[in-house]
């Protein structure tokens, strides 16, 4: 009777855990057919790309069991790969292109065309937005400046996030416009010029003056650059100044405009001669060619080294320290004699005294102060006066009165004679 229970109880126990057992077998056998669902939807490509499930090569490596790899590498619902911009190399300068090949192109990020759900790459270029079917999508850059792109997959429905914004630049002309003035400020050892340049691509980066004894430019003897810190498309303008250089010298000149891409342009040549320093004219050579009553007339000449036209000033008074009239003669050639005259406004019978200066329209040679000239009387029947003697040895006296007879007189010892009007 007590086996017999024993036997009851073993065969209970039995029974339960083999309930148990077929519960556990049940609910694993739900479990893999689900997965396997899972799996083969993504194997075989019947589930969208990113949709809910898991990471096959995990379960296919074996890490985890297969409930733990569904649950734990579930993937985002909906999730399309942001593509790849690739913009070649710039070969100019400060991430220019300055060739005219620039082809950007936009791929799809999976490698595996199998598992890609890319059906089109849309791509943004300076706002306006262009489609194209497949996979891949390139992009030729056909116009100079600054270009902005971006780009997105789509699988027809759903489409990706979009990639950053690049800016691609081209510039594959020269500066566009460069010219230099003619030097103003001309002394005998500098003189002033001004640049003007302009590129509308990239814009004007900097300006080069260079300096030359030679119209070739294989010596340059002065070179200045100046660098623009924000290039822009406007014409722009820069001034230099050389100086240290040799008076009466030819030199030429030229300027050279570099864009922000590394692309120049050079301007026409200009030739200037800096001023020959100046030679002062030489000292008038004077003589005395006539006068009157009332006015004084003499001869002067001087040289100018330089070819300048001269400007005679002859200066008088009655005072031999104060000569305080003077009169012009201008616009003369150098090494010509020439006569000048006083104004007729001088007083009669008086003693004036008088020099020649000489000037360039740089420099004034002074001349000497030249002995008295006395101008005439002007009355007839008058005699002499002072150390003088009428010819026939009657005393004389003051000069006044008018007239136009001569009066003839000699000095009292007769060595000379002086003739009065």
């Amino acid at each position: 009777m007590e086996t017999k229970k024993k036997e009851k109880g073993i065969t209970l126990v039995a029974l339960i855990l083999t309930v148990i057992l077929l519960v556990i077998l049940s609910l694993v056998g739900i479990s893999v057919v689900y997965n396997s669902r899972i799996i083969e939807f993504a194997i075989n490509g019947t589930m969208k790309y990113g949709q809910e499930g898991i990471n096959e090569n995990k379960v296919l490596e074996g890490t985890g069991d297969l409930l733990d790899s569904v649950v734990d590498n579930i993937k985002d619902i909906g999730k399309i790969p942001t593509p790849i911009i690739t913009i070649p190399e710039a070969n100019g300068e400060n991430g220019w292109h300055n060739t005219e090949d620039v082809t950007v192109e936009i791929r799809d990020r999976e490698q595996d065309i199998y598992k890609s759900p890319v059906k089109e790459i849309v791509y943004i270029i300076d706002g306006e937005e262009v489609k194209v079917e497949g996979r891949i999508a390139t992009v030729k850059i056909e116009t100079d400046g600054k270009h902005k792109i971006k780009a997105y997959a789509t699988d027809g429905n759903v489409k990706s996030e979009e990639t950053e914004e690049y800016i691609i630049k081209r510039d594959v002309a020269d500066p566009n416009k460069v010219e230099l003035g003619a030097p103003t400020e001309i002394t005998t050892s500098s003189f002033k010029v001004i640049g003007k340049g302009q590129d509308m691509a990239s814009g004007v980066k900097s300006f080069k003056f260079e300096l030359s004894t030679g119209e070739d430019f294989s010596v340059i003897i002065q070179s200045q650059e100046y660098s623009i810190e924000t290039p822009t498309t406007e014409e722009r303008t820069q001034e230099h100044t050389f100086s240290g250089l040799n008076d009466g010298t030819p030199y030429y000149i030229r300027v050279i405009v570099t864009d922000e891409a590394g692309r120049r342009s050079t301007s026409s040549i200009v030739a200037q001669n800096t001023v020959v320093v100046n030679t002062a004219p030489s000292k008038a050579q004077v003589s005395y060619n006539t006068k009157g009553t009332n006015y004084i007339k003499v001869n002067a000449k001087s040289e100018d080294k330089d070819g300048d036209k001269l400007t005679y000033t002859l200066r008088y008074g009655t005072d031999q320290n104060n000569l305080n009239y003077s009169t012009d003669l201008t616009n003369q050639e150098q090494n010509v004699q020439v006569a000048i005259q006083t104004p007729t406004n001088l007083s009669q019978y008086t003693y004036y005294y008088w020099r020649v200066d000489v000037s360039d329209g740089k420099a004034t040679t002074r001349g000497d102060v030249q002995s008295q000239v006395r101008t005439y009387c002007s009355g007839g029947g008058y005699t002499c006066n002072g150390p003088f003697v009428n010819y026939n040895s009657t005393s004389c006296s003051t000069c006044n009165g008018s007239g136009t007879n001569k009066v003839t007189c000699r000095q009292k010892d007769g060595s000379k004679w002086y003739v009065v009007r």
